[in-house]
């Protein structure tokens, strides 16, 4: 893993790392999810039943992180506005952006497994209002 002087991850020459292969992706991610999904069980754990946990997983059903969790919202958006926000994110070149991207499933892999969908490409406004309604409907379920 690409550390820096201080001890930190350099994420930028990870990922490079990581998605510039399947097998790649795959080690990290066997090195990663476990420890990740059991953090989010010891958070779920502390907080009990009668509060709210919203997770925000890139992988989670790639993780199997979907199983701890009683509904799963999907947002999804365009692969150029998908490249876009990364490049812009991560400040990367479209060559680095195009290889995350391709190491993701297509987007009917996420909405068929989603009990709600949300068009990631409407304005932040819109997204909100989605988001307000579809919390109204959770809670009272």
């Amino acid at each position: 893993m690409p550390i820096d002087s201080n001890g930190n991850c350099v994420r930028k020459l990870l990922a490079q790392r990581a998605f510039s292969s399947r097998e790649n992706t795959e080690i990290l991610n066997s090195i990663t999810h476990p420890m990740i999904i059991g953090r989010i069980s010891e958070y779920i754990e502390m907080c009990g039943e009668d509060e709210n946990v919203v997770i925000d997983a890139p992988q989670l059903f790639e993780s199997g992180c979907d199983k701890l969790c009683d509904k799963v919202i999907a947002v999804t958006a365009p692969k150029d506005v998908r490249l876009q926000r990364i490049i812009m994110r991560d400040g990367i070149s479209e060559q680095y952006a195009l290889l995350r991207i391709n190491a993701q499933h297509d987007e009917e892999y996420y909405t068929s497994r989603a009990d709600f969908v949300i068009d990631g490409s409407m304005s932040i406004d819109d997204v909100g209002r989605k988001v307000k309604i579809i919390s109204g409907i959770i809670r009272k379920e």
